[in-house]
């Protein structure tokens, strides 16, 4: 993707869509006098060579070009990379809050020593996934795929929900006292953060984490 080149072109992300994670600029080639268009809640990813070489914060519409000394810093380290030929791709990213609504599929089976087979305990929330590394997101998910939603992340850590709840529950123990399960929302906080870092775990890869998580009720029979 070159950078010089005869005519304009415009740079952006006209979101739709708050859930999406992030768009991949389509056009082959930067051209000189491009403008680069980056709206509230939008950053821009500059990804060449397997590497990402600059992440644009600022908001506005700028002449690409004209951005010192960011577009200076950017020309030299692609320069430096052996890039003759200034060739990047372009990736915008979400940079809003990405506020996941969650809740356990079916009732947990929690074992007490009044009723050892389990009393059945739901719950539901909302969590906060936050960008945690760009180079990993791109080599995972934008390089790779067209699109990325909440939907998609949701899918991803569902499946993990109901074991990791009964873990942050039962605290390493095999069965926890009725007045455990009885003050449950009292300490939603404390669980809603061994639930964060265990689903946490679960983005990682990604290049994604829980920034929080949120406990909004616990269902029992």
């Amino acid at each position: 993707m070159a950078w010089f080149g005869q005519g304009r072109s415009t740079i952006e992300w006209q979101e739709y869509r708050d859930d999406i994670l992030f768009y991949k600029w389509p056009e082959t080639q930067i051209k000189d006098g491009a403008h680069l268009i980056v709206r509230p809640g939008q950053k821009a990813i500059f990804y060449a060579n397997g590497v990402v070489g600059a992440v644009f914060e600022q908001q506005g519409n700028f002449i690409f070009s004209e951005i010192v000394p960011f577009y200076s810093a950017l020309k030299g380290w692609l320069e430096l990379r052996g890039d003759s030929g200034m060739r990047a791709e372009v990736y915008f990213v979400n940079s809003k809050e990405l506020l996941l609504p969650w809740g356990t599929r079916q009732r947990i089976m929690i074992p007490t020593p009044e009723v050892p087979t389990g009393i059945p305990v739901g719950c539901n929330g909302n969590l906060i996934v936050e960008f945690r590394d760009y180079q990993k997101f791109i080599e995972q998910v934008a390089g790779v795929k067209e699109s990325y939603s909440l939907d998609d992340i949701s899918e991803r850590i569902m499946g993990e929900l109901g074991p990791v709840v009964a873990e942050a529950i039962l605290g390493g123990e095999k069965q926890v006292g009725m007045n455990v399960l009885t003050a449950l929302q009292q300490n939603s906080r404390k669980l809603g953060q061994v639930i964060r870092e265990e689903l946490d775990k679960e983005l990682a890869d990604f290049g994604l984490g829980v920034a929080d998580v949120n406990i909004l009720g616990f269902h029992y029979p």
